[in-house]
């Protein structure tokens, strides 16, 4: 379908711009746009069947709910959730508080630009003002550890001026650019992140 949307909005330039060959160019790429849009679908949905990236190593375990600090499997098998690496919250699941106040902000806005003014941001670097007793400093929202990681590399640059960062030999930061190449896992850093600007150590004991 997207692909048809973006055809019919090509062809709308080509009938303003050349209306002497909009019948010819309207047919020529309809027709290869239904063709191309029709193989890329036999080959990514029939015979590969897209599969989500591993980015990290499996667990065999699909988690399906939680309560409070206990998660369970499919097969209704109950665990003490002591996963304390990425992607997670320290409220626990599904805390009443926590899904109500989140379905009352979705059922008024999911998502909006930071070009608007937007006042529960307003609000809740007011509270963690008050609450970490750093009101004079400012608060900067962002969705990951990697970008906070990354954003606290160029502050520190834009403040001091240089451009040498000081990693330890595999430690891990993120995946965003910079956060990436002060990461030297092959699996993380691919050659585009490597840079002479970062130094590795090594700790030893």
């Amino acid at each position: 379908m997207s692909n048809f949307i973006v055809t019919v909005a090509a062809n709308t330039n080509l009938r303003i711009c050349f209306p002497s060959v909009y019948f010819f160019w309207t047919t020529f790429l309809f027709r290869n746009w239904i063709v191309l849009s029709y193989c890329c679908y036999l080959i990514f949905i029939k015979i590969l069947d897209m599969q989500i990236v591993d980015v990290y190593k499996r667990i065999d375990l699909e988690i399906i709910n939680g309560k409070g600090c206990y998660v369970c499997d499919k097969s209704g098998t109950q665990y003490l959730d002591m996963f304390g690496g990425h992607a997670v919250i320290s409220v626990g699941h599904t805390h009443p508080h926590y899904v109500s106040e989140v379905n009352r902000q979705l059922n008024l806005l999911g998502f909006y630009s930071n070009s608007v003014k937007i006042s529960i941001q307003e609000q809740i670097a007011d509270k963690l003002g008050k609450i970490s007793d750093k009101e004079n400093y400012n608060l900067f929202l962002c969705n990951s550890g990697a970008e906070a990681n990354e954003n606290a590399l160029k502050l520190a640059s834009y403040q001091n001026g240089r451009k040498k960062v000081i990693a330890f030999t595999g430690s891990f930061h993120g995946r965003t650019s910079l956060t990436a190449a002060a990461t030297n896992i092959s699996a993380i850093a691919a050659p585009v992140n490597e840079t002479p600007h970062v130094i590795f150590y090594r700790i030893t004991t």
